[in-house]
């Protein structure tokens, strides 16, 4: 089980354990950031409930794994977002499927992926089918914000905590990465498609990172355009510049970049919050020199 998945190995042994003690919550949260594999891990996790032989070792034939493996197990339902939504009416779904008892297996299972776009009445109506679910269902929200979601919900589910890939795990998937590609993929595969305008972005920023350094700031600011004209895409680039700022050893303007985030999360001008940024991380890399 899970031997197709890279990486979070305590994650596996959690689960194995959960499901070899048949200490299976009704209600789990799979909680980290995108591109780790938590979507792959709700799925296995999901079919392994379901299945009727309860071998955790070897490939089952029992009908409700080549039903689940052949993605036509009537037991086992998954929601999406839909324009970065998910509504009411997708939970509405879920509960009305979730009244009727299995049909293959002995358990149904129901996975919400990106459950971090539910709104909030999609949460409300979600919450009570989580304080009363039937015995035989189970619920399993994977989302990479678990601020997004009501106290109500949270507090209703297991949680359980992924963590980043490794370069190494990155690589036993991707073999081709290079170290630089490594660097800004930074323990996940989000992004893993636009990687080579990934790598151009990044060697702009480096470049920005060492005119800060070495140059006046008349030219920091005139040689900046990728942060200038970068705002749809800002919240990478600036954990990029903090990636490269670390790796440099230059600590100071690290809490520059966030305060700019959240001057930008605010609304404020944004030309204006670039030129706090350079402008205030300029100053502390050259207040001793």
């Amino acid at each position: 089980m899970f031997e197709n998945i890279v990486g979070n190995d305590t994650v596996k042994e959690e689960l194995i354990d959960t499901l070899e003690s048949n200490k299976i919550a009704n209600s789990y949260m799979f909680i980290g950031e995108e591109g780790i594999g938590k979507l792959s891990f709700a799925k296995e996790f999901a079919k392994a409930i379901m299945c009727l032989s309860g071998n955790l070792k070897e490939s089952c034939k029992c009908d409700s794994c080549i039903k689940f493996d052949a993605s036509s197990n009537p037991d086992y339902m998954e929601i999406h977002e839909e324009k970065n939504l998910i509504k009411i009416d997708q939970i509405r779904a879920l509960e009305d499927d979730i009244a009727r008892k299995p049909i293959v297996s002995n358990k149904k299972v129901y996975v919400i992926s990106d459950a971090k776009y539910m709104t909030e009445e999609a949460q409300n109506c979600l919450l009570k089918t989580l304080e009363e679910p039937p015995k035989y269902a189970n619920i399993i929200l994977v989302t990479s914000n678990e601020n997004s979601l009501l106290p109500t919900v949270q507090s209703r589910c297991i949680k359980i905590k992924f963590s980043k890939l490794s370069n190494e795990d990155l690589r036993k998937i991707r073999p081709e990465l290079t170290d630089a590609e490594l660097e800004i993929l930074d323990g996940s595969l989000k992004g893993i498609e636009d990687i080579s305008n990934k790598i151009d972005e990044y060697q702009k920023i480096d470049n920005i990172v060492s005119n800060l350094q070495n140059d006046n700031l008349i030219n920091v600011l005139n040689n900046a355009d990728i942060l200038y004209n970068g705002k749809d895409n800002i919240n990478d680039l600036l954990d990029y510049l903090n990636i490269i700022l670390f790796k440099k050893q230059v600590y100071e303007p690290i809490t520059i970049v966030e305060e700019t985030k959240k001057k930008i999360q605010n609304y404020n001008n944004y030309e204006m919050c670039i030129d706090y940024l350079l402008m205030n991380s300029y100053k502390v890399i050259h207040k001793n020199r």
